[in-house]
């Protein structure tokens, strides 16, 4: 068989290259007006900076575009790229635990598409691999993964839920249409003339939210609500068209308007899993689910939701049809009644600090109406934040079932319940600062597979024979391991991503399977 030649990257990754160095090229320009040349001489050696810039940030781009090639070899992508110091990466497809390919608006109209590659050994805060292919490359390369596979479950996000979904996290100031009669009663008790002075323009936001509102006011109310709407869409064409699937032994995730996201997770490499809501959703009776996948997670921007807004029969049936775990409690631990102030202690010292500057600025006015009008308006959001800290403090819990280890507690505004299998779990901390020592109580922090601290032990710190568990998943990060035996729990062997043969003949077939017809055997005696 002829041996594929090396390719480089579709030529928009020169020109993304280019966009990442955008304030570089913008320096000559930065340059030209502040400078200002008077004579022709000073006019050359001003274009000559400038071109100077320019070409090295061309130069870059070109050699990253030159210098980085790829291959597809036998089960897997072959990578090299550098300059002053060469890398080779070999990754086997097998071994692979996220595929993602992200296309914006300007990567389609070249027909262009990034694929980003994942693996439980990779890289904990960047992409194992990152390539821009052409779009038909990456399509291939996804068929071709999940080729003989079936579809046994598929979730899709009604257009409502993404409205409401976008509205809802959004900026917290989401209630801020509701709360202008509020603004209007607090203005009549202070005596202020609010409608002879309203706003007339027909600017659509003003009147809308402004009515019966101070010009101070109104300005404020419009600056937050074009910062919410603004957040809003962005959210909507984030998530549009959401999609998530059970396809085989993967789960497949796709969204977004005008830059289309598709992701395609290993379920034996999902985690944990995350049930999140806000008290706007908790309200509605809504909650929004996700997936933290090995050799993936935050600092690699993952963000991998499986259902959006959904009420509880609908959360449920996703949850059960894609990742399977199970999030009943068996029991569950919730705050003693003892530590309800130290949630709402820092909102509240917060909303009294405001109250008291305004109760004062009533009495003596050291400040402009703007300023006076931002500290009132800002009441509210602390009350909301008072709000669901109350509702944070009745919902949070530590719990646990057969299978897995559930967490819940707020993380800024939303409350988040973090469902994790016990084989997942590296590292359990328990902290207590000197107060707590004293009261009993403490902090309890979970480190998962693929964060970094779970695979750093110090050289003294470790169990006994815990090289061999090393060996063990350095050979797993890179080669498909079958276990020959009839004694041993199956489960067990799949948690361990490890196939299962009963006989040395079965073994031997799935091998060829993988490896082909013409695969060597080596024998190794014990």
């Amino acid at each position: 068989m002829k041996e594929r030649s090396l390719k480089k990257q579709h030529p928009f990754a020169m020109l993304s290259k280019l966009t990442g160095s955008a304030l570089l090229l913008l320096l000559p320009v930065i340059q030209q007006l502040l400078y200002r040349p008077q004579n022709a001489i000073e006019i050359i050696g001003s274009m000559g900076i400038s071109a100077l810039y320019a070409i090295g940030v061309i130069t870059v781009a070109l050699i990253f575009y030159n210098t980085c090639r790829y291959k597809r070899v036998a089960n897997g992508i072959y990578l090299e790229r550098g300059v002053l110091i060469k890398r080779k990466y070999t990754v086997p497809f097998e071994n692979v635990s996220t595929i993602t390919v992200d296309r914006n608006i300007f990567a389609a109209i070249f027909n262009a598409a990034k694929i980003n590659i994942d693996t439980p050994a990779g890289f904990s805060k960047k992409r194992d691999i990152s390539l821009y292919m052409r779009r038909s490359k990456t399509r291939f390369i996804i068929i071709k993964m999940l080729d003989g596979l079936k579809t046994s479950y598929v979730y899709i996000a009604g257009n409502f839920r993404m409205v409401l979904m976008s509205a809802l996290w959004s900026n917290p100031m989401t209630g801020l249409l509701l709360l202008a009669p509020l603004i209007e009663k607090t203005g009549n008790i202070l005596g202020k003339e609010f409608n002879s002075i309203v706003i007339k323009s027909v600017d659509f936001r003003t009147n809308l939210v402004s009515v019966g509102i101070t010009p101070a006011a109104a300005t404020i109310a419009n600056i937050l609500v074009l910062g919410w709407a603004v957040a809003m869409l962005f959210q909507f064409f984030r998530y549009a068209r959401f999609s998530s699937k059970r396809i085989g032994d993967y789960i497949a995730i796709t969204r977004g308007i005008g830059v289309k996201n598709e992701r395609y997770t290993k379920i034996h490499e999902v985690s944990a899993l995350t049930i999140s809501r806000t008290l706007s959703m908790a309200m509605l009776k809504l909650r929004s689910a996700g997936i933290f996948a090995v050799g993936s997670g935050k600092d690699k921007g993952d963000k991998s939701l499986i259902a959006i807004a959904a009420n509880d029969r609908e959360l449920a049936s996703a949850i059960k049809g894609i990742v399977g775990f199970d999030t009943h409690y068996k029991r569950r631990l919730r705050p003693e009644k003892s530590r309800f102030f130290s949630y709402i202690m820092v909102p509240l010292i917060a909303m009294g600090t405001v109250f008291a500057a305004v109760s004062l600025l009533i009495f003596v006015p050291l400040l402009d109406d703007l300023y006076f009008t931002a500290l009132l308006i800002s009441l509210a959001p602390l009350a909301w934040w008072i709000a669901f800290r109350i509702y944070a403090f009745y919902n949070s819990s530590i719990g646990y079932n057969k299978s897995c280890a559930m967490f819940c507690g707020y993380r800024k505004l939303s409350l988040v319940e973090y469902v994790i299998p016990y084989q997942h779990i590296q590292f359990v901390e328990i902290r207590q600062n000197l107060f707590q020592q004293h009261s009993g109580f403490c902090n309890v922090r979970v480190y998962l597979y693929y964060e970094q601290k779970a695979i750093h032990t110090p050289r003294l710190e470790t169990v006994p024979d815990q090289w061999t568990s090393q060996i063990c998943a350095r050979i797993l990060a890179h080669h498909k391991v079958i276990l020959v035996s009839d004694l041993v729990d199956p489960q067990l062997v799949k948690d361990m991503h490890m196939d299962l043969a009963t006989t040395v003949d079965e073994a031997l077939e799935k091998a060829f399977e993988i490896k082909g017809k013409d695969a060597k055997v080596a024998v190794i005696p014990d």
